[in-house]
């Protein structure tokens, strides 16, 4: 069985920093050039090894200490990740899609999925972060010391604010796992850093003073909309769908996989699974982050590249397999989502698994 990885010490810490380069190392091809100086944001980005995985790990680090993490990955193994950290150490995690399960030795396990947060308990915390194979994860992580905080804080001092989000230890191990009413305008927030986090590690230059302002305003935003909605995040959250509702939601993408050959419209699927079509697509939207269509393009073109890097099957046989019409509609639509050409993915693939070295996790 691989070794687990496992991360620790103090947050903002240089020991912390080098664990969290080495477990990158295990996972990811080397990342970007680091742009930034010592007054303005540092940014990397780590695609993940074709081995290990599909998408990117972005993180941007503030003059202030500040941590900021975009997730846009999927495994094709379950990931573990072991995590030992202080009772300084404050995280806000936001989930868009897919799911994070957590085990804490204190608060016991839950799980993060699309629509869902995490902020961690005002304690030491020890546990197992896990990632299930084939399920693409998309969030963006604030982390680092308390203290950290203050810029993003104005005339509220980090000790305050902890102060106020804080409620009893039963309620913020819940809030901690994953267990508060969904907040639609925290969200709203959390996507404007993820797409300001993408933006920041597409360009080809550093970042400078503009964008570190401009990421500093959006995690006051965001720390701002947490505080305001603190006060109900102690209450029994209102289940977001019925439980019969959730299990068709759930079985949606396998149903759209099975019938690629011939699929069926947002309507026709309604009528299969006796909702309407706006509940539906509300529903799914929630689950999973996006639409019921571009779900489904994203799982055709993850299963097409998982074919492309263990097979020798043909760009056209694969095509066909995976639903599309011509091989030339699967070129389009790969390299619309995986940035390059089914080709060349599948060189790159081979030439990875050829030269990777032996890694843990």
């Amino acid at each position: 069985m691989a070794e687990m990885f496992v991360v620790g010490g103090e947050a903002a810490s240089p020991e912390q920093g080098q664990q969290y380069a080495a477990y990158f190392a295990t996972i990811a091809r080397g990342p970007s050039d680091p742009a930034g100086t010592a007054t303005s944001p540092v940014a990397r980005r780590y695609p993940l090894r074709s081995d290990v995985g599909d998408g990117a790990i972005d993180v941007v680090e503030t003059p202030a200490h500040l941590r900021i993490v975009r997730y846009d990955t999927c495994f094709r193994a379950p990931h573990h990740l072991g995590y030992s950290f202080g009772a300084d150490r404050f995280e806000l995690e936001i989930c868009f899609g897919g799911r994070m399960d957590i085990e804490e030795r204190s608060a016991g396990s839950g799980e993060v999925t699309s629509g869902r947060t995490s902020l961690s308990p005002p304690r030491e915390t020890r546990g197992v972060v896990s990632f299930p194979a084939g399920e693409r994860y998309r969030a963006v992580s604030i982390s680092g010391r308390l203290r950290d905080l203050a810029p993003c804080l104005g005339s509220l001092s980090p000790d305050r604010y902890r102060d106020m989000l804080d409620h009893d230890s039963q309620h913020a191990d819940r809030r901690y796992l994953g267990i508060a009413p969904r907040q639609k305008e925290l969200l709203d927030g959390g996507r404007d850093i993820y797409r300001g986090l993408k933006d920041v590690c597409d360009a080809s230059r550093a970042p400078g003073l503009r964008e570190n302002f401009r990421l500093e305003a959006d995690v006051m935003s965001v720390l701002g909309l947490l505080l305001s909605e603190s006060g109900g995040m102690h209450a029994e959250p209102s289940p977001r769908m019925a439980e019969f509702e959730e299990t068709k939601i759930r079985a949606i993408p396998e149903l759209l996989w099975k019938s690629r050959h011939d699929l069926p419209t947002v309507p026709q699927l309604a009528q299969q699974l006796r909702m309407s079509p706006k509940r539906l697509r509300s529903l799914y939207c929630d689950e999973f982050g996006t639409t019921v269509i571009e779900g489904h393009r994203r799982r055709c073109v993850d299963e097409a590249a998982d074919l492309l890097a263990r097979t020798d099957w043909t760009v056209e046989h694969i095509a066909h397999e995976c639903g599309y019409a011509s091989a030339s509609n699967f070129v389009y639509a790969f390299r619309r989502q995986r940035g390059c050409t089914p080709g060349a993915y599948r060189r790159h693939s081979l030439h990875t698994v050829r030269d990777a070295a032996p890694h843990r996790y």
